[in-house]
């Protein structure tokens, strides 16, 4: 018991920078205290208990001491600092080369993203899981800096935003099935199909389909086979009928009762896991919709395409969602994204002014940094 006092003993010790000499001296007092001990008769828990153990003593035994790790997590900060500190002059460096030596000024600005860049990888090392994730806005940000600037591709080129969603799914995809992270990445893929491809053609109808591959990827979770058919008969023979109805009479605002019984069934509902929802949400989902379908209708009507605006819409599903689950500080920054993308969105697609209203995504870091401030 002495041999494995004394060696608990010397552990912590060891934790700190300490002489050897010194070190040796406290061992050999206590292990002659225990022996002194010991000859009275006591046994090896009182004598213990007079000593006292080694986590309590510790403290007094090492006053005026400093801890290795402490040492090593000062040289670590030290560099960090180091590094942060010169990342303004390497950027301003980086951004008048640019602009001066190679007449990139529309490109050479993003330089600066440098410096918050290198404070997160200083910050998060070691951290490799989330590294990516932190500065997924960064790499976004200078893609549609390099987008828009270089090539006015502000739209589409917002898309490219997308990565910062994905970039996140990705990493914390461990634990899903392949089936699930497909069904969580099913909007990312849809979004930039709808306004790559369909919208260049004007086909934001029938177009807007596209998103019900989220739904057809969804249904295909569900575990029993019969409930899944029945899903993916609905929403995929509603698809057709509505297709069919709109190129053959091309009455597509009447084409759109094709999907009354997928809402009905998804309404009432309550064994599926895909529909596996408060009845709320469902609610929410089915008036988000009814409300597309007229700002759509409405559009036609004054001779204005409103389809391709009113899917944003559907952000009120994660907002709803975001603003009854979670609470203070978290609450405000997890709905900043969202109305970041309706601003830069109203903005661009109304007024054309898709060279400024990306500033609308600085809201994003802004509030971050005032609610956690």
């Amino acid at each position: 018991m002495k041999d494995q006092y004394l060696n608990r003993l010397k552990t912590l010790l060891s934790e700190y920078v300490m002489d050897e000499q010194e070190m040796a001296d406290i061992l050999q007092d206590y292990d002659e205290m225990y022996d002194n001990y010991k000859d009275y008769g006591m046994q090896d828990n009182e004598i213990e208990d007079k000593l006292g153990s080694p986590e309590k003593i510790i403290g007094d035994l090492t006053d005026g001491y400093i801890k290795k790790v402490q040492i090593k997590e000062q040289k670590q900060e030290s560099k960090r600092t180091k590094i942060i500190a010169i990342s303004p002059f390497v950027a301003l460096v980086l951004f008048f080369v640019g602009g001066f030596g190679f007449g990139w000024w529309a490109y050479s600005w993003t330089a600066f993203l440098l410096i918050p860049m290198v404070a997160i990888i200083s910050e998060m090392a070691g951290q490799d899981k989330h590294v990516f994730v932190a500065l997924s806005p960064f790499i976004a940000l200078i893609g549609f800096g390099i987008l828009g600037f270089g090539y006015e591709l502000w739209h589409p080129g917002w898309l490219i935003f997308l990565i910062i969603p994905v970039i996140a799914i990705t990493t914390d995809a461990k634990g899903m099935s392949f089936l699930e992270y497909l069904t969580a990445i099913s909007t990312f893929i849809a979004l930039p199909i709808y306004f790559l491809y369909f919208g260049p053609q004007d086909m934001w109808v029938p177009g807007w389909l596209i998103f019900l591959m989220i739904p057809i990827i969804g249904a295909l979770n569900e575990t029993n086979k019969l409930r899944m058919f029945i899903l993916e008969f609905l929403i995929i023979g509603g698809a057709v009928a509505y297709v069919y109805i709109g190129e053959t009479y091309q009455a597509y605002d009447w084409a759109l009762l094709a999907f009354v019984p997928i809402a009905v069934y998804g309404l009432f509902s309550t064994e599926n896991k895909f529909f596996d929802m408060p009845r709320e949400y469902r609610l929410l989902v089915l008036v988000l919709a009814a409300g597309y379908v007229a700002a759509g209708l409405i559009g036609n009507l004054i001779d204005y395409n409103l389809w391709g605006y009113a899917w944003l819409l559907f952000l009120l599903i994660p907002v709803y969602a975001i603003t009854k689950e979670t609470n203070g500080n978290e609450r405000a920054i997890a709905i900043t994204p969202f109305i970041a993308v309706f601003i830069f969105y109203s903005l661009g697609y109304f007024f054309g002014w898709w060279a400024f209203s990306w500033l609308a995504f600085l809201l994003i870091p802004v509030v971050a940094i005032l609610k956690e401030a």
